[in-house]
């Protein structure tokens, strides 16, 4: 309870600071994740491939403050690595679960959010994002396939998914404050819902 209590005020922390001390927000961004992954050590047992989705995302989430474009790249790569590791867990640990109306709306979807979104990408990232979806399109799929806690991690991995194509659209579409907050927002709520599944599955 108070590792929930201090995450979420950290979280909380890193979206007050995003748009009224942006000073403090370089070290206040990456500060829940460097939690997260605290607590994974602390508790003492965990996979390989689990920890590997917290240490890309938070290395994703540092590139990502860079002013570059190219640490854009460099910050979606790593968090390509984040939901590969989880796909990586999820098919060592899922079960079977029939999942091909959620196979056929999460397909869907994703594609039609990249024929809105293509229109306003440089040639050069619509490959890497075409390809980034893909993965956390399969990533979210998979998730439903868990065996444990189920509808907390599948309902993390949705709010991932909702904080990434907010994002995207925030950054390439159309920049407004309202939009990049909730973004934030939900990505630490998914993170926090996906790390709780997965850890407690592993106690086990």
């Amino acid at each position: 309870m108070a590792f929930a209590l201090i995450y979420f005020f950290s979280a909380g922390f890193a979206v007050w600071s995003k748009f009224n001390k942006k000073t403090f927000f370089k070290v206040a961004k990456p500060l829940p994740l460097i939690i997260l992954i605290a607590d994974s050590f602390l508790i003492g047992n965990f996979h390989f491939t689990s920890l590997s989705f917290l240490i890309f995302s938070l290395s994703g989430d540092i590139l990502l403050l860079g002013k570059s474009p190219k640490f854009f790249i460099y910050g979606l790569t790593s968090f390509l690595f984040a939901h590969i590791s989880l796909i990586l867990f999820f098919v060592q640990f899922s079960a079977s679960v029939n999942t091909n109306s959620l196979i056929i709306v999460t397909l869907i979807s994703s594609f039609y959010y990249f024929f809105i979104l293509r229109k306003h990408l440089e040639s050069k990232l619509k490959l890497p994002v075409l390809l980034y979806l893909a993965v956390i399109s399969a990533m979210v799929i998979l998730s439903a396939n868990f065996t444990a806690s189920v509808a907390l991690l599948f309902f993390g991995a949705i709010l991932f998914y909702l904080s990434d194509a907010l994002l995207a659209f925030g950054k390439f579409v159309k920049k407004d404050l309202a939009i990049e907050t909730i973004s934030l927002s939900i990505y630490y709520a998914g993170q926090f819902l996906i790390a709780f599944s997965v850890f407690n599955y592993e106690l086990k």
